[in-house]
């Protein structure tokens, strides 16, 4: 045998080398990537979220917002997330961590991430969106590994339940569907749906300017054209201008005030956009509460079509939870819309 010449198995060393130094490199250029993407957010957004800032605050929907949606409290978790850089950790746009009414698993939040990844996985419609989308860890990201060798995240889990529900109640992923995304933080369920159905036209629509500012960086990082992520006076102007068929919400309406919510939904009926999709966490919305939040929406003429829980399977998983969310899909009923009630304080230029 060559001296040169090592067989391990059917593989032979110096390949075997070979490949691990090119699976190096690729890594090292992605890490690189990444590091370059985070320098160039950090240093930008606080700039491109000020010249956001006056425009928003003349419009109704982004004016004295409530709770954690406040300039300062944003502003503040932006900065201890290495300056915005990290976005994707934990978070006001997507916690991660154990929480006695969100999470629960002996293992913690490793455990229980795993475990609701494995319920995404029971459908066809999860397997195949398990296949598609890969999660790099990009900007701070918490992930775990999981056996099969797949690097597993909350943003990952939460896209893959969000888009299969929507699609197994209107065929989502297969059809030229135009949908808004409201509220869409740094672009999380907006980018996945625009990899997972390149057939579907999305925009997000914020009312929060540092969460447009980071939805404009992320989809530029991913390959999609900033532009995707606009303010809230796109929807009151002839912008959107094509017909509608969903919109929506993620853990978005429950964030309003009782002003707030009614301007967005009057102004969804007047856009005649078709269905609302509506993902509140089960924490703030009890069984007693879902009668209620019918007959709100009833009363903007959108009837209840659908109701299910974010992983179906699992309610009888005893203690173990993952952020669990009802899904609420609506429907707008037949007859002419309300008219959009005025969301501009006084005039301003687009």
């Amino acid at each position: 045998m060559p001296p040169m010449l090592l067989l391990c198995g059917n593989i032979c060393i110096p390949a075997l080398v070979a490949l691990l130094i090119r699976t190096s490199a690729q890594h090292t250029t992605v890490d690189f990537r990444h590091r370059v993407a985070q320098s160039v957010i950090a240093t930008r957004w606080r700039k491109r979220a000020s010249a956001l800032r006056t425009n928003y605050r003349l419009h109704i929907a982004g004016s004295e917002p409530l709770h954690y949606w406040s300039d300062r409290f944003v502003g503040t978790q932006l900065t201890a997330l290495q300056n915005g850089a990290s976005f994707r950790g934990d978070s006001v746009y997507l916690w991660q961590r154990e929480h006695p009414k969100e999470v629960f698993h002996p293992r913690g939040f490793p455990g229980a991430l795993l475990w609701a990844y494995e319920q995404t996985s029971h459908t066809s419609c999860g397997k195949e969106l398990i296949s598609k989308f890969v999660e790099d860890g990009a900007f701070g990201a918490l992930t775990v590994m999981h056996s099969s060798g797949k690097k597993v995240s909350r943003d990952l889990v939460d896209s893959i339940a969000e888009l299969c529900f929507l699609h197994q109640k209107i065929g989502l992923l297969q059809g030229r569907f135009h949908v808004l995304d409201i509220g869409p933080g740094y672009g999380r369920l907006l980018a996945r749906l625009l990899e997972a159905a390149p057939d579907v036209k999305a925009v997000g629509i914020d009312a929060v300017p540092e969460s447009t500012a980071l939805c404009e960086s992320y989809l530029r990082y991913r390959g999609f054209s900033s532009s995707l992520c606009l303010g809230p006076h796109a929807l009151s102007s002839a912008f959107i201008r094509e017909k509608i068929h969903l919109a929506v919400f993620i853990h978005t309406l429950n964030e309003q005030r009782p002003d707030t919510m009614t301007w967005w939904l009057d102004a969804m009926c007047d856009r005649n956009v078709e269905r609302l999709f509506v993902a509140v966490s089960r924490s703030v919305l009890p069984d007693s509460h879902v009668n209620v939040v019918k007959a709100v929406f009833a009363s903007h003429r959108y009837d209840l079509e659908h109701i299910g829980e974010k992983f179906p399977i699992a309610t009888n998983s005893g203690n173990i939870s993952f952020y669990p969310d009802v899904y609420m899909l609506f429907r707008l009923r037949s007859g002419e819309s309300i008219g959009l009630r005025s969301s501009v304080r006084r005039p301003t230029a687009q």
